[in-house]
């Protein structure tokens, strides 16, 4: 296969032939057909730490046929909430929440109650994955998922009664290369999902507050 080959944002890139390893479980063989210059493929020319080792093939804006299914690639989606892909079982927790609950009953009726909080999670997800600045970091992720399992959080962290059924989160983090420029847009996009909601400025503040410590475990150094 022929391939544009990354080698580290202070050379260019060479294509070049390469192999292809055989097919892994819950992976797709596909034979490209399509592609064009992705976000991912200019990253490096941005003044930011970049995470991945070289040499490495870049970028996923491409069209194509499956060829090759991996083992359980196809698998069922999950029962327990539909429409969003099975996962490999985990220890739940709400340890994995990543803080206590704030002890303010007010605050959650501040978020406008689970109703409120569900469309602060789903707002920042969606906001997120279309922007520019973040918006690679999203592309292999089940939204779906990931809208309800924030909003798990947020709802406990708020003190409401809500179980958080997630990931911790340095595992749900892990190898994403969140970046402090990343966690910052981040943040930006849940202010404005807030916002949006009609949440007050100061109880904006006390979420916030309970997600910064979670920095240590979300960006990647």
């Amino acid at each position: 296969m022929r391939a544009a080959v990354w080698w580290g944002p202070d050379r260019a890139q060479t294509v070049e032939d390469v192999g292809l390893r055989p097919v892994g479980p819950r992976e797709l063989g596909v034979r490209i057909t399509a592609a064009n210059a992705c976000v991912t493929d200019v990253i490096d020319t941005k003044p930011r730490p970049w995470p991945a080792k070289a040499p490495q093939i870049r970028g996923h804006g491409a069209v194509g046929v499956v060829e090759a299914v991996g083992a359980g690639a196809l698998a069922d989606p999950s029962p327990d909430h539909p429409g969003e892909e099975a996962v490999k079982p985990y220890v739940q927790s709400n340890a994995n929440a990543g803080a206590a609950p704030i002890g303010d009953p007010g605050l959650f009726k501040a978020f406008h109650g689970m109703d409120g909080v569900t469309r602060i999670a789903t707002a920042t997800v969606d906001r997120a994955s279309t922007d520019p600045r973040v918006a690679d970091i999203f592309k292999s992720h089940d939204l779906v998922r990931l809208k309800r399992v924030l909003a798990e959080q947020f709802c406990y962290l708020l003190g409401g009664p809500c179980a958080y059924t997630g990931r911790d989160m340095k595992t749900s983090h892990a190898d994403l290369g969140v970046q402090d420029i990343d966690f910052n847009a981040l943040v930006e996009d849940l202010q404005a999902a807030m916002t949006k909601e009609g949440v007050p400025f100061r109880d904006q503040n006390r979420l916030l507050a309970k997600l910064a410590p979670m920095h240590r475990d979300v960006v990647q150094k």
